[in-house]
């Protein structure tokens, strides 16, 4: 466990630090390095590996099928969270807007992929591509619309939101899915040659969405949001994990695969928001400092949090 979760974060720093070289040095080419490095990673990358992943899964049984329900709650938890602490501290509808997708946005996709890759196998990837499985549809018909619904741009307030059926990333991420998950019940055997390419694909999308994020990131506002990230981010947790017991337990999930299903869904309930979180707030014009300050917080508050669901997962669990 413990080489498992070095390797994670050693990819993670690697990464954002890369990031933040080159958009340093190469300031001029960060905008556009960053946009590839992220459709590499969204639009193929992780889709194909929770393809394949999808496709193996062994013992595909009905009880399954309550993870997307699981993971919608998850999210729409973290909503909630954003929408309550922007009252309790009567934030503008810029800055409450910029702070609702960091806290509803969970790394999925990317850091979850991994650590529960490195920790729990193939398997465990299956269980969270089904976990996941409404993500996408939340993410960009409803809190990207939500977000831009409080831009302060008269002419982006008033252009149709993009239908979420029409979005490239969501379509391959269903793809993806739905072929899995039709091949895994049609019987069809997985070719061995594609076994070895989860080992390469997973770590290498996770390296460069965290590098995308470094060549856009900066850190303004720190003092001033402090209090407000570091609360969101224990808020969305504690919510999130709250969330997870009580369906497994009203699901009767807890021993399923011999805890296989328990251990992802607890171990995702802690991952912090997702590296696109703070992208509303560029391009609807939001509060950048509040999503920065938010984004950044949501990691230090996890780093001292997954090490302990870890441990619960693999030994005491």
């Amino acid at each position: 466990m413990n080489q498992a979760f070095l390797f994670t974060f050693g990819i993670i720093i690697t990464g954002f630090i890369l990031g933040l070289f080159f958009q340093r040095y190469f300031n001029q080419f960060a905008s556009k390095l960053s946009l590839a490095a992220t459709k590499i990673a969204l639009m193929s990358l992780i889709p194909f590996s929770v393809f394949i992943s999808l496709w193996q899964l062994e013992q595909m049984r009905m009880e399954l099928f309550y993870l997307p329900v699981i993971g919608a709650s998850v999210i729409l938890s973290g909503a909630l969270v954003g929408k309550i602490v922007s009252a309790k501290l009567s934030l503008t509808d810029k800055q409450a807007a910029a702070i609702v997708p960091v806290a509803s946005m969970y790394n999925l996709g990317a850091l979850g992929n991994l650590i529960v890759f490195s920790i729990l196998g193939e398997d465990g990837v299956a269980v969270l591509a089904l976990f996941k499985l409404f993500e996408e549809l939340i993410y960009f018909g409803g809190i990207f619309p939500y977000a831009k619904s409080k831009s302060q741009d008269a002419e982006m307030r008033a252009t149709q939101n993009k239908r979420v059926w029409k979005d490239p990333i969501f379509l391959i991420a269903l793809t993806a899915v739905s072929s899995g998950l039709l091949l895994n019940l049609a019987g069809i055997e997985r070719p061995q040659f594609l076994y070895s390419f989860t080992y390469w694909m997973i770590p290498l999308g996770t390296f460069l969405l965290v590098f995308s994020v470094g060549l856009t990131f900066n850190l303004k506002g720190g003092k001033i949001w402090r209090n407000l990230a570091i609360a969101t981010a224990l808020g969305r947790n504690i919510a999130a994990v709250t969330v997870v017991i009580v369906l497994l337990t009203v699901f009767g999930l807890w021993q399923v695969d011999d805890r296989l299903v328990s251990s992802v869904c607890l171990i995702l309930a802690v991952m912090p928001t997702a590296f696109m979180s703070t992208l509303p707030s560029v391009l609807y014009d939001l509060d950048n400092d509040v999503a920065n300050t938010g984004w950044i917080a949501s990691y230090g508050v996890s780093a001292a949090v997954i090490p302990l669901m870890l441990l619960y997962v693999t030994v005491l669990g």
